[in-house]
């Protein structure tokens, strides 16, 4: 690859990732999608860089940047539907967790 070998056609061959086939592109990553280790390394990078060998408990990773988008502010109209998604998933969940404590409160249990 660093002789100039091309990048995908190598993935296709040798990669057992699952995006091997499609020559190793996964489409965008946000910062957190990956574990830390790899995290730490391809936000560094600058499109066209390829990474150094990158160990972690999963395998040996390779990383080649195509395209680089910084991130931006967004509005709270744009993070409306997303904001009011996890605060009712933190309620439900809550509230689930009262009303199986209250179960077991009352519950009656008999063993003869």
């Amino acid at each position: 690859i660093l002789s100039g070998e091309d990048f995908g056609k190598i993935a296709q061959e040798i990669s057992d990732d699952s995006n091997a086939e499609k020559g190793g592109l996964t489409g965008w990553i946000e910062r957190g999608d990956m574990i830390p280790d790899i995290d730490r390394e391809i936000f560094k990078m600058r499109p066209g860089e390829i990474s150094d060998i990158i160990e972690t408990p999963l395998g040996y990773h390779l990383f080649r940047i195509e395209e680089r988008e910084e991130g931006h502010d967004r509005t709270f109209e744009d993070v409306k539907e997303e904001i009011y998604s996890i605060l009712f998933g933190i309620k439900s969940r809550e509230r689930f967790g009262e009303w199986l404590e209250e179960l077991k409160q009352n519950a009656f249990i008999s063993i003869r």
